[in-house]
């Protein structure tokens, strides 16, 4: 190994970092993407063009002042002489003399080209230890951080799309040695998270097969086909298909006997760094402190460190961290960890012997992910989002991501709600989160030592997440007509942006429908704004928000409050933080008048218009279409003081699915303050598409 190799580390794999003899070079802004880019072209000369148009793309005369700038600070801040880091001007460009085995992409590369190589000659055992070292190198997303830089989000793409097929490589190799009983859960959480990569679901298929579950087999097959030909217009691929036909035959061919050091159910396997990781918060902790002093403070801190410590053992996890108001768990098992969250609120909210329960209510949150072991700890981007759940969960709420529920699949004794999006803080996009929901039910939550700010902060969390929710879920909200179509300097899009819409009606005529394929990738916003313009000529007549799928695709199903009559709808999608906008080309659709759609029959039965209701149990009912098919048809109800729609104080309902005789009841917040209310229910599909809205009713809650 010479000294370059010895000195110096550039690390993509994550967030870029330098390392210089492990100490850590500080990188941030543009000049970790001048850095990346050169990086990624270590001992080649990066044109200055090039640069600018990456990191400053439209700028002109200053592009080249600001990389001058910040080639100059990266000149200081790295090594320079024998194994430094050295970036020299050559010939119109920048050039970073590197050793390849430096730079950790280069590094990982080889080592999954290795791993196939022995794999393809037989040696699995030693290709499973290759290809996972190479996936070690990983500490997160890759050019975390650099996600608003084309450059950066298509070399991203490219490296997780190496990652993925690394880990499909191990996949190969373990199931031909029998260890399909450790692999299960890793495969059906990828499989779940890339509907597109046949051999994942191909694996998955092979695995539950041999674990003796045809029929979950089977179901995973139904599953890839759905997606292939729905959103992609294709069947799937004949190996697929010869797939199914030898599990429907039982064929001999596909029986494998698992190893003998195998494990007896499905955990995620320690050495991919998969865990999950659940993080507890208390809620009031430091106004309980302030108040009552230090010493009662630290009292119920040692309370509470002690119950997740107890929950987490129990359940085969570990406490990693507890300071004050937060714990911090891990589990190698997703199934466990979900059985954790339900057993340490069930510890808090119980008198101990002689005692009485935890004064104070605990919200919970979950992620899964792979994550890098510290000193004292790990780190990685499933942390975050747990901590950031625990914060946005109600008071005894317990909240786990979607990737959570895709590797726990279903777990005895507690089932898990709808998904619905999420406005997370420090978080651009929303986050899809289902709620945990025990069978056999918990002990009451206890009060708030403080009801009043108890109820103001519930409706200024709840507000603010019901603005997010009702803009995700596209609530088709009516904007003035003052609203124009924007316009004014843009910055260039990434490239090959694709932005579609078709406009049509149902019914006789009143229900619009609105569709299209919208961009994805970490620089464009997972919301497109459609706006409708009279074909006349005019300003807009109102706008409605839908959110992208994974898929890049988006849907609008309402019954607009605007006149009848002919118009242009026109979709919208921003990107950059808002740099830039990408418009799609006009749709002409045409509202009748005197419709009688059947579309939007979605109706609140109680309270009726006009109603004083005050009792503390009351629900709010209503009707819909019937609906025996699962998977369709969620209701939420909205709840916006006075008569303003667009007031960010309004209460949101957790989501409850209408009933096969399209019956539907949500219990309404009685911590709300006393005062009229206008209430209107939104109805979505399983992909958050929404489907229906309700006319509004105004009441008077006198709770």
């Amino acid at each position: 190994m010479n000294s370059v190799n010895r000195q110096m580390e550039y690390r993509l794999l994550g967030p870029p970092e330098v390392l210089d003899e492990g100490r850590v070079v500080a990188l941030t802004g543009k000049g970790a993407a001048v850095l990346a880019l050169l990086v990624l072209n270590a001992n080649r000369v990066v044109p200055r063009t090039t640069l600018m148009d990456a990191v400053w793309p439209g700028e002109g005369a200053s592009a080249r002042r600001n990389l001058e700038v910040h080639v100059s600070r990266l000149r200081k801040a790295l090594p320079a002489g024998e194994g430094g880091g050295e970036i020299t001007s050559r010939g119109g460009g920048y050039l970073l003399a590197a050793d390849p085995e430096a730079v950790d992409v280069n590094r990982f590369e080889r080592m999954v080209e290795s791993g196939r190589r022995t794999l393809a000659a037989g040696r699995r055992e030693e290709a499973i230890a290759q290809l996972r070292a190479a996936l070690e190198l990983w500490r997160g997303r890759p050019l975390e951080g650099l996600e608003d830089y084309a450059f950066a989000s298509a070399e991203a793409e490219r490296l997780e799309d190496a990652r993925l097929g690394a880990l499909e490589a191990r996949f190969e190799a373990e199931l031909a040695l029998g260890r399909h009983q450790a692999v299960i859960g890793e495969l059906r959480a990828l499989a779940n998270a890339h509907p597109g990569r046949e051999t994942l679901r191909y694996q998955l298929m092979l695995a539950l097969y041999r674990d003796g579950r045809q029929g979950d087999a089977l179901a995973v097959y139904a599953g890839a086909r759905r997606y292939l030909v729905e959103e992609l217009g294709i069947e799937p691929s004949a190996r697929l298909r010869d797939l199914e036909r030898a599990i429907l035959q039982h064929d001999p061919a596909l029986t494998l006997e698992p190893a003998a050091d195998g494990p007896d159910e499905e955990p995620e396997p320690a050495t991919t760094g998969l865990r999950t990781f659940l993080i507890a918060r208390v809620i009031g902790y430091a106004r309980y402190t302030r108040e009552r002093g230090d010493e009662a403070g630290s009292a119920l801190a040692r309370t509470f460190a002690d119950a997740a410590r107890s929950a987490a053992v129990e359940y085969g996890g570990e406490l990693v961290e507890a300071r004050g108001d937060e714990a911090l768990c891990a589990f190698g098992s997703a199934r466990a960890a979900l059985r954790a969250a339900i057993g340490l609120q069930r510890r808090l909210r119980t008198a101990s012997e002689g005692g009485s329960p935890f004064p104070l209510a605990v919200g919970t949150g979950l992620d899964a992910g792979e994550a890098e072991a510290i000193e004292g700890g790990y780190r990685g981007g499933a942390l975050n989002l747990a901590s950031r759940l625990s914060a946005a969960a109600a008071p005894g709420r317990i909240l786990a991501t979607e990737t959570v529920a895709n590797v726990a699949g279903r777990v005895d004794g507690l089932r898990l709600g709808a998904p619905r999006r999420v406005v997370l803080e420090g978080f651009g996009d929303p986050v899809r989160a289902v709620e945990v929901i025990p069978e056999a039910p918990l002990p009451p939550v206890p009060a708030s030592p403080w009801p009043s700010e108890n109820r103001r902060r519930r409706r200024r969390l709840v507000g603010a997440g019901v603005v997010g929710l009702i803009a995700l879920a596209a609530v088709a909200v009516v904007l003035t007509e003052s609203l124009g179509g924007g316009g004014g300097k843009t910055a260039s899009p990434p490239p090959q942006p694709h932005l579609t819409l078709a406009a049509e009606t149902r019914g006789s005529g009143g229900t619009i429908v609105l569709r299209g394929e919208a961009n994805t990738g970490p620089a464009y916003r997972t919301i497109v704004d459609i706006r409708m313009y009279p074909a006349a000529g005019g300003k807009s007549k109102g706008l409605w928000l839908a959110t992208v799928s994974p898929r890049g695709r988006y849907e609008l199903v309402f019954l607009p409050l605007i006149d009848p009559g002919s118009y242009n709808a026109q979709t919208n999608q921003s990107y950059g933080g808002g740099t830039g906008v990408i418009r799609s080309p006009f749709a002409p659709v045409t509202l009748r008048a005197g419709t009688t759609d059947q579309h939007g029959t979605l109706a609140i039965t109680a309270p009726t218009p006009g109603s004083t209701i005050s009792a503390s149990g009351f629900m709010v009912t209503g009707t819909d279409d019937p609906n025996p098919a699962a998977g369709l048809g969620y209701i939420q109800v909205f709840a916006f003081p006075g008569s303003d729609l667009r007031t960010r104080r309004a209460w949101g309902s957790p989501v409850v699915q209408v009933g096969a005789d399209g019956a539907w009841s949500v219990a309404f917040e009685s911590s709300l303050a006393s005062g009229p209310y206008t209430l209107f229910v939104k109805e979505t599909d399983a992909n958050g598409f929404v489907t229906g809205l309700s006319r509004t009713v105004q009441f008077t809650w006198s709770g």
